[in-house]
């Protein structure tokens, strides 16, 4: 029994089956997957290549000649701290999904990405430093309406959107403070950041 390992030059996938020679010298057999051990060996087929998640290595175990065919190499856990990095860097991708999601105020749904908020913001500055919105002033919402708003408007706006941004900020500290404290990669792997966001 011999494990027989190889990168699939076709799919670049690394391949791994359990192979069984018989004495006889019939061709060998290939067995179905197994796990061989404990943790973070794990074994596979060459038609069901793992499934690799964001938190686990593939690592290669010896030293390779130029000739040689075949490769060993073992799944594992990434390390705590480099799993911690992964999963608050996902926190990060969702916190600035959850900033450019439109904004509800007075019934309206206005656009928070950076170039709303950039131009929300030039236009408070305008504001407070004395200007007068032109007549007739509107404000462009999510859904392409054009709605009047003054000088006050626009404030409140502003503040909605900003305290939105806010929150989101700070809920993602939470989480960060969160997976800070996790012990295992496990733990990290399965924590759930979905909760505690701004609606």
């Amino acid at each position: 029994m011999a494990f027989l390992t190889r990168v699939n030059n076709d799919t670049g996938l690394i391949e791994q089956s359990l192979v069984w020679f018989e004495e006889t010298g019939s061709p060998p057999t290939v067995v179905p997957p197994v796990v061989s051990g404990s943790p973070p060996e794990v074994i596979w087929l060459p038609d069901s290549p793992p499934v690799i998640t964001k938190y686990q290595s593939v690592i290669r175990t010896e030293p390779v000649p130029p000739e040689a065919t075949e490769i060993e190499y073992v799944v594992s856990d990434l390390p705590l701290e480099q799993a911690k990095a992964v999963c608050k860097a996902e926190v990060d991708v969702l916190k600035f999904q959850k900033i450019q999601v439109p904004v509800v105020y007075n019934g309206n749904n206005y656009d928070s990405d950076p170039t709303s908020l950039s131009n929300l913001t030039a236009t408070v500055a305008i504001i407070n430093a004395g200007s007068t919105l032109p007549p007739g002033f509107t404000w462009r919402d999510a859904d392409n309406n054009d709605v009047s708003l003054d000088a006050a408007g626009v404030i409140a706006l502003a503040d909605v959107m900003f305290n939105r941004v806010n929150d989101c900020y700070n809920a993602s500290w939470t989480h960060k403070n969160a997976i800070n404290a996790l012990t295992t990669t496990a733990d990290v792997a399965a924590y759930d950041m979905s909760s505690g966001w701004p609606v």
